[in-house]
């Protein structure tokens, strides 16, 4: 079991607040962080905390159901999230709200 944090998503620390980010960032940063890890899977991954806006929550939980899709998470969930951020998020309901 992993027990520390994965790396943070970077479209998000140097974009302006309503940049949207493509959703392969976060399946890119998970790749990368796999890597890092040298394996390839990792039961959960979560989005830490909401973004500014219900777009930029969707991009970034996009890409994690394409990771889960291609088999890079068993399950992908968010932590920190508001009753409005899970009503908002399309797709997938997430598997844990930490």
């Amino acid at each position: 079991m992993v027990r520390r944090p994965l790396g943070c998503w970077p479209c998000l620390s140097h974009s302006p607040p309503s940049a949207i980010p493509d959703p392969s960032v976060s399946l890119n940063t998970l790749k990368q962080n796999l890597a890092q890890l040298n394996t390839s899977y990792v039961d959960l991954v979560l989005l830490h905390k909401p973004c500014k806006t219900a777009a930029q929550n969707n991009a970034l939980w996009k890409g994690l159901m394409m990771a889960k899709a291609e088999n890079l998470t068993r399950a992908i969930g968010v932590s920190n999230y508001k009753v409005p951020d899970l009503e908002a998020l399309e797709g997938d309901t997430p598997a844990v709200n930490q």
